[in-house]
C-alpha cells in the first residue's frame, strides 16, 4: 500500500503524458501555421498566374515552388484542398506559359517580315541616284531597325549580316561621292584662284586704245 516506486512512476508517467500532448499541442499549430503559409503561397502563385507573362515569370514560379516545399506537414484535413489548388494553378500557369511563348514566336515572326522589308530598302539605297538623299534615308531605316523587336533567333545573325553589308556599301558609296565632290572642289577652288589673278593682272595694265580695252 506504502510503495514510494509507484508513486514516482505515476509522477513521471503524468509528466511525459503532459510534455506528449505539449509537443502535440505545438504539431498541430506548426501544422496549422504551415497551413497558412501554403495557402499564403498559392495566392502569390494565384496572382502570378493572373498577371502578363514576363521573362521573370518563370523563375518567380520556381522560387514559389521552392518555398513550398521546404514546408513541412499540414493538417490531413486540408492536403487535398491545398494539392488540388496547387496543380490548379501550376497547369493554368503553364497553360498560360506555353501561349505566352507562342505569342512571343509570332511577335518574332512579325518582326523577321518587318526587319526582310528593311533589308530590302536598304538595298534600294544602293541604286539610288540622289547619293546624299540615300544616305539620308539610311539613317532612317537604320532607326527603324534598331526599334523593330527580336527575330527568331536561327535567322537573327544572317539577317543582321545581310543588314549591315548593306548599310556599309552604302555608307562606302556616299562617302566616295563625297570624296569625288571634294576633289572636284578643290579642282575648281584652284581654277577660280587662277581666274582671279588674271582679272588682278588686267586690273594692273589699263588699256590704252578700244582695241586693247575689247581684248
Amino acid at each position: 500500500p506504502s510503495d514510494p516506486f509507484r508513486a514516482r512512476f505515476n509522477a513521471i508517467e503524468q509528466q511525459f503524458r503532459e510534455r506528449k500532448a505539449d509537443e502535440k499541442r505545438r504539431a498541430e499549430e506548426e501544422k496549422l501555421a504551415n497551413y497558412k503559409r501554403k495557402k499564403e503561397i498559392l495566392d502569390r502563385i494565384s496572382l502570378l498566374v493572373e498577371a502578363e507573362e514576363t521573362q521573370e515569370s518563370l523563375k518567380q514560379l520556381k522560387d514559389l515552388q521552392n518555398e513550398w516545399k521546404k514546408i513541412r506537414s499540414i493538417p490531413n484535413e486540408f492536403k487535398d484542398e491545398l494539392f488540388e489548388r496547387y496543380k490548379f494553378y501550376l497547369d493554368k500557369f503553364y497553360d498560360n506559359l506555353s501561349k505566352f511563348n507562342e505569342l512571343k514566336q509570332l511577335d518574332r515572326e512579325k518582326n523577321l517580315s518587318v526587319k526582310i522589308e528593311l533589308c530590302i530598302q536598304a538595298d534600294k539605297l544602293l541604286h539610288e541616284d540622289n547619293i546624299r538623299h540615300g544616305f539620308n534615308q539610311l539613317a532612317i531605316v537604320q532607326e527603324e531597325w534598331r526599334n523593330v523587336g527580336p527575330v527568331p533567333r536561327e535567322a537573327s545573325d544572317e539577317l543582321w549580316k545581310r543588314f549591315k553589308e548593306t548599310c556599309d556599301k552604302v555608307v562606302a558609296r556616299y562617302r566616295e561621292k563625297m570624296a569625288d565632290q571634294q576633289a572636284l572642289r578643290e579642282e575648281n577652288l584652284k581654277q577660280k584662284v587662277l581666274l582671279c589673278e588674271k582679272l588682278e593682272e588686267l586690273n594692273a595694265l589699263w588699256p590704252s586704245t578700244p582695241k586693247e580695252w575689247k581684248k
